[in-house]
C-alpha cells in the first residue's frame, strides 16, 4: 500500500452512497437522525489487508499502528474529533489523521454519525481526482469506538495565522491575494462540478502546503455535502462568511454559498479584515442581506472591486460561479496557478 493509493468508488457504489445521503439529508430536516456505524464500515471504510511495518512492542495510538501509521503530534481537537500528525511507517510520508469518536468513551460523547457520513462521502467523491488545492482523503478505517480518516498533510500553517502575522488591517500584495483566491476558486469549481459544496470557506480552513506558501489547500469538510443539485436546508458555516440565502433559513443551492464566501475571502486578503462585521448578529445579518460590506480602502484597485462584486451578489442567479471568478483572478498579470484549466479554443 502506498501513501497515494486511492480507492476509486464504482458507479454502483456511488449510487448507493447518494441514496444513503438523500435519506440522511431528509432525516436532518425532520429529526437529525444519524447513520449507523455499520453503514460507514460497509460503504466508506477500506481496511488495510496487511500490517505494514508494525512494531509489535510499540504503543498503538487508537489503532493506527496496526494500519501502518505512527502518531507524531497533535494538530487540533474538537468536541467529537481530533486531528494528529502521523507518519506512514513503510514510506515515511507524513499524513494528517482525523479521528471521530463513534462511541461514547471516557466521558467523551460520540460524534453524530450522519455528519461524519456526509464529511467522508464528500471527501471520497473527490478522492479519485486528488485535486491539488484540496487536502484529500487517502484512506479510512474503523476500530471499535473510533473512525480514522487519513488525509494529505499540509505543514505550512493556516492562512488565518499568515494574515495575523501581517499586522492589523495590512493586507497581502494584490498578486499574492489573487494567487491564493484563484487556487481556492479552482478547488471550489472542481468540487462543484462533482456535486460537492464545502459550506465553510474561510481563512482558518485554508492551509499552506509547505513553508514556501506557494500552494494552499482547502481543509475541514465538516460541513461539506454531496448536494447533486438538490436544495439544502442545514444552516451552517461561520457567520461573517455566510451568504444572504443561507441566513434566510430557507432551502438553498450549495455552490453559490461557497462563491459568496470566496468573495468575502478575497476582500479579507486585500484588507486583512472581514468584509462583513456587526456589533450584533442582527446587524451583521442586515449587512449581509444588503451586500453592504465594509467600504474598500481608498487604494484598492478597480480590478479587486470588480471581482469582489461578482461574488458578493445578493441574487443567487446573478452571482458568478467559482470558475468565472477563477478566470478573472488568473487573467491578472503575475498570477500563475497550475491547477487552472486551459480555456477552450
Amino acid at each position: 500500500m502506498t501513501i497515494r493509493e486511492a480507492s476509486v468508488i464504482s458507479p454502483k457504489k456511488a449510487a448507493a452512497l447518494r441514496q444513503s445521503k438523500d435519506a440522511c439529508e431528509a432525516k436532518d430536516v425532520k429529526d437529525g437522525g444519524g447513520t449507523h456505524r455499520s453503514t460507514i464500515k460497509a460503504r466508506l471504510v477500506r481496511r488495510s489487508s496487511s500490517l505494514v511495518g508494525v512494531d509489535s512492542g510499540a504503543k498503538d495510538e487508537g489503532g493506527l499502528l496496526q494500519h501502518g501509521y505512527k502518531e507524531e503530534s497533535p494538530i487540533a481537537a474538537g468536541a467529537f474529533s481530533q486531528v494528529v500528525r502521523a507518519r506512514h511507517l513503510s514510506t515515511g510520508k507524513e499524513v494528517a489523521v482525523k479521528t471521530f469518536q463513534t462511541r461514547a468513551r471516557g466521558g467523551k460523547a460520540a460524534a453524530v454519525m450522519k455528519d461524519v457520513h456526509a464529511e467522508i462521502e464528500s471527501l471520497m467523491r473527490l478522492q479519485p481526482t486528488m485535486h491539488g488545492h484540496v487536502a484529500n482523503i487517502i484512506e479510512s478505517f474503523e476500530s471499535d469506538s473510533e473512525l480514522h480518516c487519513i488525509l494529505e498533510y499540509c505543514q505550512g500553517g493556516s492562512l488565518q495565522k499568515h494574515l495575523q502575522a501581517q499586522g492589523h488591517a495590512i493586507g497581502l500584495p494584490e498578486v499574492d491575494a489573487f494567487t491564493i483566491a484563484c487556487q481556492v476558486a479552482c478547488a471550489l469549481g472542481h468540487m462543484h462540478a462533482l456535486g460537492v459544496a464545502h459550506r465553510d470557506v474561510k481563512p482558518d480552513n485554508l492551509i499552506f502546503n509547505d513553508r514556501s506558501r506557494a500552494m494552499i489547500r482547502l481543509v475541514d469538510f465538516g460541513f461539506a455535502t454531496c448536494h447533486d443539485g438538490r436544495r439544502l436546508r442545514t444552516v451552517c458555516g461561520s457567520p461573517a462568511y455566510m451568504s444572504p440565502e443561507l441566513i434566510a433559513n430557507k432551502p438553498y443551492i450549495g455552490p453559490p454559498v461557497d462563491v459568496w464566501a470566496l468573495g468575502a475571502l478575497l476582500y479579507e486578503l486585500i484588507h486583512n479584515k472581514t468584509a462583513f462585521r456587526g456589533e450584533t448578529m442582527a446587524q451583521l445579518h442586515t449587512r449581509i442581506r444588503k451586500a453592504a460590506h465594509t467600504p474598500f480602502a481608498p487604494e484598492t484597485s478597480g480590478r479587486v472591486k470588480v471581482i469582489v462584486k461578482k461574488a458578493l451578489v445578493v441574487e443567487v442567479e446573478n452571482r458568478a460561479d467559482a470558475m468565472t471568478i477563477a478566470r478573472a483572478l488568473h487573467d491578472v498579470q503575475g498570477v500563475h496557478v497550475a491547477a487552472m484549466p486551459h480555456r477552450a479554443q
